[in-house]
């Protein structure tokens, strides 16, 4: 089935975006505004059709979703422990920002149902996933 997909999903695509974001702050790339909104649209896009296979077996979704934040969190609170001064952003800083950013995306997506025109809400999958059982 297409569950087992979201797991190596959302690793392969924190990666991505790690490896992209350091490359950006490395060669000191800006993206230009359209390319940004472009990029933005078509994650956006991405993660909701992730989550629809996350919902399909929430308990091993939110399993690796968990492990990687067991994996991120140290270091981020790591490098606000030794933050430097204002403004010195290192390819590996901006990196490991993206992988935070990235990490609640998925979850993120994968626990709200944003349905167009209307409020996010839990979507049932995940309700049903939560009771006791």
């Amino acid at each position: 089935m297409l569950a087992p997909l979201y797991g190596p999903y959302c690793i392969c695509r924190v990666r991505m975006s790690c490896l992209e974001e350091h490359f950006i702050a490395r060669e000191g790339a800006e993206l230009d505004e359209i390319r940004e909104e472009i990029s933005a649209f078509s994650l956006e896009e991405e993660m909701s059709s992730a989550a629809s296979l996350g919902r399909l077996n929430v308990l091993a979704s939110m399993t690796t979703l968990s492990g990687m934040f067991q994996q991120c969190m140290p270091r981020l609170v790591s490098l606000f422990e030794c933050a430097g001064s204002p403004g010195d952003m290192t390819p590996d800083m901006a990196a490991l920002l993206e992988e935070a950013r990235m990490l609640l995306l998925c979850a993120g997506h994968l626990l709200t149902d944003d349905c167009v025109g209307e409020t996010p809400a839990i979507p049932e999958s995940v309700i049903n996933a939560c009771q006791p059982g």
